[in-house]
């Protein structure tokens, strides 16, 4: 059965996504995170210098783009169609505006 969890109350939400991100990478989890496409090329630009000790393999996938089979096996896709991930994955949401007062 899916599991899902919500994690809400924190302060730099793309730091926190990026040591999620990190977390499943290392329990071996293929995911596709989804979101509009300047929060993922945010995203995608912090996980490149969020820890100089290591780097998540990741690719950025907006547009419609279709990207190399090469880059297939790429454990983290940051895309805004999640279909476009190839693969079973599961699926991550990243929510960087704040959320309705409503």
């Amino acid at each position: 059965m899916p599991q899902v969890e919500f994690h809400h109350g924190i302060a730099d939400k793309q730091a926190y996504a990026c040591r999620l991100l990190r977390k499943a990478s290392r329990a071996g989890v293929q995911l596709v995170v989804t979101g509009d496409a300047a929060a993922l090329q945010s995203l995608d630009r912090l996980l490149w210098v969020f820890d100089e000790q290591e780097f998540l393999p990741h690719v950025l996938s907006t547009g419609g783009a279709t990207l190399p089979e090469r880059l297939h096996a790429t454990p983290i896709w940051l895309s805004d169609d999640p279909a476009a991930a190839p693969g079973a994955r599961a699926a991550g949401r990243v929510r960087t505006a704040p959320s309705p007062t409503s």
